[in-house]
């Protein structure tokens, strides 16, 4: 497996576009308000010319009953609609467990396999 960039800022966008570019990830804000490109950043035209393999986010809350997990899942489904990646990713291990709509077909799972006994605790 080879490693690819994972781009977080409007710039390491263009540095990475202005050589040609080649496989990357595109990381979102979707409101954890600390990484990724953030909402008042994000545009179509931005993203215009990359080779998107995973598009992804992180949930704030995921191991919390939070509205804020459902604001993201909004705001990531939203954005995720107007540029095209191979693949999308929102929630690590513990955003798993709200429900199949948090999935997005590849999922973040470290966390589950580090802290298992505590997930299983709350969610069983």
């Amino acid at each position: 497996m080879a490693a690819s960039a994972v781009l977080n800022t409007p710039r390491q966008v263009a540095l990475w576009k202005s050589p040609g570019g080649g496989k990357c990830h595109v990381m979102l804000d979707s409101g954890i308000n600390r990484l990724g490109i953030g909402p008042e950043q994000f545009s179509a035209e931005l993203f215009k010319g990359l080779n998107f393999d995973i598009l992804m986010s992180h949930l704030a809350s995921a191991d919390e009953d939070s509205d804020q997990n459902s604001r993201q899942l909004k705001r990531f489904g939203e954005q995720s609609l107007q540029i095209t990646a191979r693949r999308r990713s929102l929630a690590n291990s513990a955003g798993i467990m709200p429900g199949q709509d948090y999935h997005f077909g590849l999922s973040q799972y470290e966390l589950l396999t580090l802290l298992g006994q505590r997930f299983e605790r709350r969610w069983t």
